[in-house]
């Protein structure tokens, strides 16, 4: 793939997120869900033909490379913008599911499968909870290094 087209499949992708998340607040629940999992396929993508469009640049000459250089970092602050809104947009998506368990967790008319959804969903966010856990006790876990040399009594 060209470096123009590169960047411009990465340009298509920063416009549509934008726009994704323009008047986010203004939308309902269901449609915020919606909108957020958009979102978040989008800054994949993006991220995706950040990389492409910096794997093309590495192939050009000294001249034109400088210049889709710094192309390419003014493209990945407004990537990192949306990255931020993006987060804040999450916790949006994130007050509303648990507003949602909440009302069907306090009503007492639940059917079976309203239980099972939210038992499931109860589940989940602790399954997520350690999951997020993880990558610090790995990293602690890289800060213990064991005797290089095993001492053996013959």
């Amino acid at each position: 793939m060209a470096v123009y087209q590169c960047e411009d499949e990465l340009d298509r992708l920063l416009l549509q997120l934008r726009t994704s998340l323009h008047r986010f607040e203004s939308l309902n629940e269901q449609q915020q869900n919606d909108r957020f999992s958009e979102a978040l396929l989008l800054f994949e993508r993006a991220k995706v033909a950040e990389i492409n469009y910096q794997h093309e640049i590495e192939g050009l000459k000294v001249q034109t490379k400088q210049t889709h250089l710094s192309r390419l970092r003014e493209k990945q602050e407004k990537l990192n913008e949306l990255k931020e809104n993006l987060e804040q947009l999450r916790t949006i998506v994130e007050k509303n599911e648990m507003s949602n368990f909440e009302k069907i967790k306090t009503s007492g008319n639940l059917t079976n499968t309203e239980k099972l959804i939210a038992w499931g969903d109860d589940i989940q966010d602790k399954t997520q909870v350690r999951f997020n856990y993880i990558p610090r006790v790995h990293i602690f876990a890289g800060c213990y290094k064991p005797n290089p040399k095993p001492h053996y009594n013959v």
